[in-house]
C-alpha cells in the first residue's frame, strides 16, 4: 500500500524581543530599566542572529544620535541555531537594513561563534570584531571595546591617488588596494594600505576623513630613488593578505554549504 507523506517540517519558533520598540532619547531611568530588562533575560531559547541584527539596525535614530556616528554593540556567544542560519543570508540583510550607516561592532564571547561573520559584518561597517576566549580576562577586553564606542578619531577616510604634481593620477595607477575600503580610525589604531604600484614616477597620496569633527587632508609623497631589495617584505606583505582576501571570499562563497533553513 502507499505510505502516507512525511510530516512537514517545521520552521523554528523565532525568538527576538526588544526592551523598546524604538530609540530611547531620554536617558532618565534607562540604564535602571535596562538592567532589569537584562536581569529578566532566561537563556530557554535558540540564537536568533538575523532578526537581532535587522532590528537594532532598522531603527531610525532620534534626538543626539541623529547628529552624531551611529553605532551598534552585537555580543553573542554562540552561533545562529534560530531563524535564518546562513551566513551569506545575514551578511546581506545586515547590509540592506544599515540604511543609517552604523558602525557594528561585534563582541563574541567563547569558541562556539561565527568568528568570520562577526569580522565581516564589523569590517563591512568601518566598525572592529572583538573575541573573548574561555581563559581571558572579559573586563579587559570590554574596557577595551568601550574605549572605541566613545567615537573615531577619522572617521569615513578615503583615499585619494595623485601625480606630483598634485593632479589626479591615471586610472589604474594603483591596482589591488589592501584593504580595499579604508575603516574608521580610533585612537591608537595604525593603518597599513598595501598596493601594487604600475610605474615609477613619484607619487603622492592623500588621507581625507572626518577628523574630530572637522574636515581633515593628510598627504604623504613617495619617491623611488633610494628603492632597494632591503624593502622586499613589502610585495610579500601584499602577497599573504591577498591570498587571505581570497581564502575569505572562498570560504564565504561555500560558507552555507548542505545548510537549510527549516528544521524538523
Amino acid at each position: 500500500g502507499l505510505k502516507p507523506p512525511p510530516p512537514p517540517k517545521r520552521r523554528l519558533a523565532t525568538l527576538m524581543h526588544s526592551m523598546a520598540a524604538e530609540i530611547i532619547a531620554d536617558p532618565t531611568g534607562t540604564i535602571a530599566k535596562a538592567r532589569e530588562y537584562i536581569g529578566n533575560i532566561k537563556a530557554v531559547g535558540g540564537t536568533n542572529i538575523h532578526d537581532a541584527l535587522v532590528e537594532a539596525l532598522r531603527q531610525q535614530p532620534v534626538g543626539e544620535a541623529s547628529t552624531t556616528i551611529p553605532l551598534v554593540l552585537f555580543l553573542t556567544d554562540g552561533l545562529p541555531t534560530v531563524g535564518e542560519r546562513r551566513e551569506v543570508a545575514i551578511r546581506e540583510a545586515a547590509a540592506r537594513a544599515n540604511t543609517h550607516k552604523r558602525r557594528i561592532f561585534t563582541f563574541g564571547v567563547g569558541v562556539d561563534v561565527n568568528a568570520p561573520l562577526l569580522s565581516v559584518l564589523a569590517q563591512n561597517s568601518r566598525a572592529t570584531s572583538t573575541f573573548v576566549l574561555t581563559n581571558e580576562d572579559v573586563e579587559v577586553k570590554v574596557g577595551q571595546v568601550f574605549k572605541r564606542l566613545s567615537g573615531p578619531v577619522l572617521a569615513e577616510p578615503k583615499l585619494i591617488v595623485m601625480g606630483d604634481d598634485g593632479t589626479s593620477a591615471p586610472a589604474g595607477a594603483l591596482r589591488d588596494i589592501l584593504p580595499s575600503a579604508l575603516p574608521d580610525l580610533f585612537e591608537g589604531d595604525q593603518l597599513v594600505l598595501l598596493s601594487q604600484y604600475t610605474s615609477s614616477k613619484p607619487l603622492r597620496l592623500a588621507i581625507e576623513g572626518n577628523y574630530l569633527g572637522k574636515p581633515r587632508r593628510f598627504e604623504f609623497s613617495f619617491t623611488f630613488d633610494h628603492a632597494s631589495t632591503t624593502n622586499g617584505f613589502v610585495p610579500r606583505l601584499w602577497a599573504s593578505r591577498k591570498i587571505a582576501v581570497l581564502i575569505d571570499s572562498i570560504r564565504q562563497a561555500t560558507a552555507d554549504a548542505g545548510l537549510s533553513t527549516s528544521s524538523s
